[in-house]
């Protein structure tokens, strides 16, 4: 059995003749109303996407009707939630692909009313998405209208009349889960203020009218965030060495910095055994709240080994992790992160070591997420070091003694 709701049951059967896997929806006659099924049929008949399942027949004996599916094989949103917690660009990315399947069946005059994490499967991270006994053609208002709680848009529980935006209510509340973990409007007050914020607000609006209209227009908002605006997305941001002394806590607290001079909200988590970050804080004046101390204006979160409750990373934009040493026992860890910054510093020794991690393990990645930081080199010695070798995306620290000083962004 797949899985069970209102309208039937779902089982993983396998077609005897051609050996594939079919998913069957079985509907008892007696218990639910027997137009449900046939519409179903109906509609996924006409929808053609990669993302949405194909119908290949209905059947009905005396007790029973059966629809006939693909199988879609994968992972709930709901298991995965289970299972690890979303970053915001990851569930932007999540709810653009969501919003361009409910884009393509507007377009073809239907909206699917049944949105939820059970009914959204990932694959090869893309989505897909399944269930449509909810669903109805623009022209009909139905009759007896049924939702999923905290999921589902106050219309369907109303006389107002459903259209377009009570699929981005749906949407809106999906992408609130993926980000909190809740699918309950208050956890809104839990993201950051920001425009990710405003456009999650415009999707759960109770009146209709006040609400994003279309997904498609929701999909237009999502991504000038993505590709415009990606300071209001929170990141995971890694910060890492291959060498002890290089500087890898020295950048991570000016990152912080940094970010809160650019009016980003930012906290630097120490994730290492160094006590380095106790070290700092006993020879300064700090403020302390809930786990976080509060340095001239930086943020630290000390390694309290997995004995502090992390939900209020969730308040920040910039969420930067100081991993100390990169061994076999952290690298898939910090090579999770949004944006991995490597620190060396400028001596061959340091350099050499630098080049054998990136051959080793960063360039078989092939991909733009990695930062070398180059420590402690003057202009003239950091020109020779990026003419000499081929190191992805280098950046130079000025070297500062003060490790709270407010200087230039380096990062520009």
């Amino acid at each position: 059995m797949l899985g069970t709701g209102a309208f039937g049951t779902v089982y993983l059967t396998r077609h005897i003749t051609l050996n594939v896997l079919r998913a069957v929806k079985c509907i008892n006659i007696y218990q639910n109303n027997c137009d449900t099924a046939y519409r179903e049929a109906d509609i996924l008949k006409n929808l053609r996407h990669p993302s949405i399942p194909i119908i290949y027949d209905i059947e009905q004996d005396s007790e029973h009707i059966y629809v006939i599916e693909e199988y879609i094989e994968g992972m709930s949103l709901t298991q995965l939630i289970s299972q690890q917690k979303l970053c915001a660009g990851k569930a932007v990315e999540y709810a653009i692909q969501l919003c361009n399947i409910i884009a393509y069946m507007n377009d073809n005059h239907t909206y699917h009313l049944d949105i939820k994490p059970d009914n959204i499967i990932f694959f090869n991270n893309n989505i897909r998405l399944v269930d449509y006994g909810n669903a109805i053609l623009d022209v009909e208002q139905p009759d007896i209208r049924m939702g999923t709680i905290g999921y589902a848009s106050p219309e369907m529980y109303g006389k107002e009349k459903i259209n377009s935006g009570s699929d981005v209510y749906s949407i809106g509340m999906v992408l609130l889960y993926m980000l909190t973990g809740m699918n309950d409007e208050g956890a809104i007050r839990r993201i950051g203020k920001g425009r990710l914020r405003e456009i999650i607000n415009g999707c759960i609006c109770h009146s209709g009218r006040e609400r994003i209209s279309t997904a498609r227009e929701l999909a237009r908002r999502l991504e000038s965030i993505k590709h415009n605006n990606v300071e209001n997305i929170s990141l995971n941001i890694h910060v890492g060495t291959v060498l002890k002394h290089s500087g890898c806590t020295h950048c991570a607290i000016s990152l912080g910095r940094i970010y809160e001079m650019r009016g980003q909200a930012a906290i630097v988590c120490e994730y290492n055994d160094s006590n380095d970050f106790f070290k700092i804080i006993k020879s300064e004046d700090f403020r302390f709240f809930n786990g976080i101390f509060r340095l001239k204006n930086v943020n630290l979160v000390p390694d309290y080994h997995g004995h502090a409750d992390r939900d209020f990373l969730s308040d920040y934009h910039k969420i930067i992790v100081d991993f100390g040493v990169i061994d076999e026992n952290n690298l898939e860890s910090f090579l999770s992160g949004d944006i991995n910054y490597i620190v060396t510093g400028k001596e061959p020794y340091e350099i050499d070591k630098l080049t054998e991690f990136c051959r080793n393990v960063l360039y078989p990645l092939n991909n733009n997420k990695q930062r070398i930081v180059i420590n402690y080199a003057d202009r003239k010695q950091y020109k020779q070091i990026v003419r000499k070798y081929d190191f992805p995306c280098p950046i130079r620290m000025p070297y500062e003694p003060d490790i709270f000083n407010s200087g230039k962004d380096w990062l520009i």
